[in-house]
């Protein structure tokens, strides 16, 4: 775990030298920033719009009611998570290089197919079966949906350095109503116990040339976890006077697996036995422990 830490203290000290290494720019408040800059799922920016436009494409749906506060949806989430989803920010500069911000969001899967997946696992082959499971329960392979329902609240800090770049800092915490089938934000917490979840990160946007920028990502998901999370995301973005796209990933790997080959097993469920309280079964494969999640936005700001 040691040698995790030091791998992200290494990066986040190469991605602030680039931040200052590019020809001085002249920062725009954050409520006139043109086309909204989101920022990653971990770590947002603490950008808003102009009061009484929009943005509109697949990461989100928003509009600006004030100088001040954002409020949005996000498309991708309804759609490929079967989630309803609101989000709220709220940002202030606090000097001219500085601006604070909030960020509140709430998630509830609705129900778009059943739960329970009716695939059941092979009698006598059921992995590590929980003490409690009652003899000859019927044990699905994970389910057929996301089910989760959670609030989370980011607190929000930017610095606007001399050369252009900007760098986003992020604490957030969560808490999961339930997590039965969750977005892969939440990783294993080792214990189905651990309803809260704690992450810290920094993103530093870097820009290029004609309206393009770089953005490295890094931080520790799961700081109350049994094992916490290294988180390492990168993105290009091209931004014009109406439009934003963005590509990029974020890898999500224990901390104590960095480097390793279990680590590159992207996509590996944890393999407990696990109940449902909303399907009233049991199951298994409820958390990813290795996870690429995508930083891909398409956006129009009006």
């Amino acid at each position: 775990m040691k040698t995790g830490f030091a791998f992200l203290l290494v990066i986040l000290v190469s991605v602030m030298s680039l931040a200052q290494t590019k020809p001085t720019a002249k920062r725009k408040p954050a409520s006139t920033t043109t086309p909204l800059y989101i920022g990653h799922n971990l770590t947002p920016s603490t950008e808003v719009l102009k009061a009484r436009t929009f943005t509109v494409g697949n990461y989100a749906a928003g509009f600006g009611l004030t100088e001040n506060i954002f409020v949005a949806t996000s498309p991708w989430i309804w759609y490929s998570y079967n989630t309803m989803n609101l989000h709220l920010k709220y940002s202030q500069d606090i000097s001219a290089r500085s601006t604070i911000g909030f960020f509140a969001s709430y998630f509830d899967s609705y129900d778009s197919t059943n739960l329970v997946n009716s695939d059941l696992n092979s009698p006598g082959n059921t992995p590590f079966a929980a003490a409690d499971t009652p003899t000859g329960a019927n044990i699905a392979k994970s389910l057929n949906r996301y089910q989760w329902t959670s609030y989370s609240l980011h607190g929000l800090y930017s610095y606007h350095y001399e050369a252009g770049a900007v760098q986003y800092f992020n604490l957030k915490f969560s808490h999961f109503i339930n997590d039965e089938m969750p977005y892969s934000l939440r990783m294993d917490p080792g214990n189905d116990e651990i309803r809260n979840q704690i992450d810290v990160s920094t993103l530093v946007k870097i820009p290029m040339r004609a309206g393009s920028s770089i953005a490295l990502e890094t931080g520790v998901l799961g700081l109350n976890y049994a094992s916490p999370y290294a988180h390492l995301g990168a993105s290009v973005a091209i931004q014009k006077q109406d439009w934003l796209v963005q590509l990029g990933a974020s890898y999500t790997v224990p901390l104590a697996e960095l480097g390793t080959t279990e680590g590159f097993n992207v996509g590996r469920m944890d393999n407990r036995v696990h109940y449902s309280e909303v399907a009233r079964s049991y199951y298994t494969e409820r958390y990813l422990q290795v996870a690429v999640h995508p930083e891909v936005q398409v956006q129009y700001s009006f």
